[in-house]
């Protein structure tokens, strides 16, 4: 793809809902947006990571950490509503800087027993100060759990486009020389560490919280290595930005639909590169095997109905999401007709029907961006029973919970319900 621009948070590090212990609860008050090129770079006075991106629950969680200061404070709060809470805190005295070299040494573990099934973040701060600050997004999953709905946090994706080290899987933000292969146990470079957390996986999970759902969370590898991780599920969910996967993760996926699971990607540019990953690293040279799902006989339309079709920025500019058969039932209780629209919901990367679409896909969306770019979002019916939502946007997790340019919406809400509802 081409150069991406995000959304940066601002260069202080102050940073989403709820994320500092000095936060309200409001996600309007504690997010500050900065529409730039780039989100702000890391200063290296703090950088951490986990060598456990899903963690089992009752298992330890390390983390390694680098930092100018000597006496740090590291608290791990779960993604709610109205706000993160505190899981579990520690107290680092003589932290040190770590060299380049990876891996670095265990600062300080977590046992996770009495945590619940969630998505969670670690800040790191020093002691009595709220600035500088480095998030560790993971997840921590509940091999007990019996919730219906998985789901799923894409953290190979935010490491493709994870510089830290020198490259990424992009030329842009890579001297203009792309990697072939990334690690997976890293610092993230962008937004104080959190990666692409406080994109959509944080206002989904946030949103989910204050619905009161019974919910599991998994994340890429899980997906990859557990032949079992969607047994006795009911929905697989991914939410804003799902584009890496290794052909084991589809091949689950399918699995999953094959035998009547459904699956709703309430994001866009899902099941789109094609990667390997051996030990703790990551390929996708972006040809041949390691290239798109679509090259290799296998597009993501047959899963999803729609598959990716063009970014548009500056991030938070959108086009209207425009209803189309609104008597199908994911509009149940909206209100809406037939050409209704819902203002600025199709952005900064879509989906659009494609001609792979299999039978029994419904158009539940259809908008012109700009000439000749069209957003479709779907509804799957497949053979085996089982259905699969697309809605083919990256913000719709953003109009779920609200705040800075995207506002909450009923509409958004109503139809996520209804998916969740239905599905799971």
């Amino acid at each position: 793809m081409s150069r991406r621009r995000f959304l940066g948070l601002t260069a202080t590090g102050v940073a989403v809902a709820g994320a500092c212990s000095a936060c309200d609860g409001s996600l309007a008050a504690a997010e500050r947006f900065a529409f730039a090129n780039e989100s702000p770079p890391a200063d290296g006075a703090i950088e951490a990571y986990t060598t456990t991106p899903s963690v089992e629950r009752g298992r330890i969680l390390p983390l390694h950490v680098s930092s100018t200061r000597r006496n740090l404070r590291v608290e791990i709060r779960r993604v709610g509503w109205p706000a993160p809470t505190l899981a579990d805190s520690r107290t680092v005295r003589d932290a040190s800087v770590q060299g380049p070299g990876l891996p670095w040494p265990v600062t300080v573990e977590f046992d996770t027993t009495e945590f619940r099934d969630g998505l969670y973040f670690a800040e790191v701060r020093p002691t009595g100060q709220q600035l500088p600050v480095r998030y560790v997004p993971f997840v921590v999953r509940d091999p007990a759990s019996v919730a219906t709905v998985a789901v799923h946090v894409p953290f190979l994706t935010y490491q493709a486009y994870n510089a830290w080290g020198g490259a990424s899987l992009y030329e842009f933000n890579s001297n203009g020389r792309r990697a072939a292969s990334v690690g997976l146990h890293r610092p993230y470079d962008v937004f104080d560490g959190a990666g692409f957390l406080f994109y959509g996986d944080y206002q989904l999970a946030m949103w989910l919280d204050r619905e009161g759902r019974d919910v599991t969370y998994l994340d890429s590898q899980d997906l990859d290595a557990d032949p079992d991780v969607l047994r006795g599920r009911r929905l697989f969910v991914s939410a804003f930005h799902d584009e890496y996967w290794t052909e084991t993760m589809r091949d689950r996926l399918v699995g999953f639909l094959a035998t009547g699971g459904n699956a709703a990607f309430l994001g866009a540019n899902s099941i789109y590169w094609r990667v390997e990953i051996d030990g703790d690293r990551m390929r996708c040279e972006k040809a041949g095997r390691t290239g798109r799902f679509r090259d290799v006989g296998q597009p993501e339309s047959d899963l999803l109905g729609s598959w990716y079709d063009s970014h548009w920025f500056p991030y938070g500019r959108g086009a209207p999401w425009r209803a189309l058969h609104t008597d199908h039932w994911i509009y149940v209780g909206t209100g809406m007709t037939d050409g209704d629209a819902i203002a600025g919901l199709i952005g900064y990367e879509w989906d659009q029907l494609s001609p792979h679409a299999p039978p029994g896909t419904t158009t539940v969306s259809s908008t012109v961006v700009e000439p000749g770019r069209r957003h479709e979002g779907v509804v799957v019916e497949h053979p085996s029973g089982a259905t699969v939502v697309n809605v083919g946007t990256t913000y719709w997790p953003r109009f779920l919970t609200g705040g800075g340019p995207f506002p909450a919406d009923g509409r958004v809400q109503r139809m996520t319900r209804n998916v969740l509802d239905r599905l799971s």
